[in-house]
């Protein structure tokens, strides 16, 4: 049997009984890095086997797994915290173990973006997620121009060390009243969230720089992103009005950039 099995995402007591008694049983436990699951499995007397799983290997390590399953072993597949696979390893073994219709079934578990949208008190009827914020500037813009195409709450994530730079851009391409919750060390005891409006938390002093630490989940939502401008609007403030008065109006209005609106405006 594979199993797939969440892994607490910092407070070790997150674990599930369930989760427990199946790591107990299996013979080897699939992991990103044997130290940091070796410590929780120490601290649950857990002795199954510890295999390393990484980006760089997993393709390798796929005819050896199947031969495990074969040979009638049990396996566990498990996150550094978190859900496994999401954005993690994992994908291609348990695509090749459902194709060798090996039984396989999800322990479900502790996530940091379920527990980010949870205390947002942000809409997450419709909910996007989108791995990490990209590091390259015309990634970056894409990505931003997914979430407003989607018109979804989107969850990403970020890392402390490049958080500030990833808010400048954000302001840059989405209207400043977007709604944000920025969480860290969730279920930890520094646990910290900030919520308001991104030109709240993009002020430098909003977010302390001794709090800026570890791995960021950041929840967004931009209202209205997909309405047109009236056009009849906007050629009577353009009549009265210069160009910057009139798209910091127009911005105003339909929530968008000032430099979305300068686009369509008549050259």
């Amino acid at each position: 049997m594979f199993y797939i099995v969440s892994s607490p995402i910092g407070n070790s007591k997150d674990i599930s009984f369930r989760a427990i008694e199946i790591l107990k049983n299996v013979q080897f436990i699939l992991c990103e890095d044997t130290r940091i699951t070796g410590k929780l499995l120490t601290e649950f007397n857990i002795k199954a086997k510890l295999l390393m799983l990484n980006d760089h290997n997993e393709s390798s390590m796929i005819k050896d797994i199947l031969s495990m399953l074969e040979d009638k072993k049990d396996l566990a597949l498990m996150s550094d915290a978190g859900a496994p696979l999401i954005n993690d390893p994992g994908f291609r073994i348990v695509r090749e173990v459902i194709k060798a219709n090996h039984q396989l079934t999800a322990i479900p578990g502790p996530s940091s973006l379920i527990a980010a949208i949870q205390l947002a008190g942000i809409s997450a009827h419709e909910f996007c997620f989108l791995g990490f914020f990209p590091r390259k500037r015309n990634q970056q813009r894409a990505f931003i121009d997914k979430i407003k195409d989607n018109g979804m709450t989107a969850v990403f994530f970020e890392s402390a060390k490049r958080f500030k730079n990833s808010l400048k851009v954000l302001k840059d391409f989405i209207h400043e009243d977007a709604d944000i919750t920025v969480a860290r060390e969730l279920t930890k005891k520094h646990e910290s969230l900030y919520r308001g409006q991104l030109k709240e938390i993009s002020e430098s002093n909003f977010i302390p720089e001794s709090e800026l630490k570890g791995e960021i989940t950041v929840v967004l939502k931009i209202l209205d992103s997909k309405k047109d401008i009236d056009l009849t609007l906007q050629e009577e403030l353009l009549s009265f009005l210069s160009k910057g008065d009139a798209a910091k109006v127009l911005s105003k209005i339909y929530k968008v950039p000032k430099r979305e609106i300068y686009k369509k405006f008549p050259k």
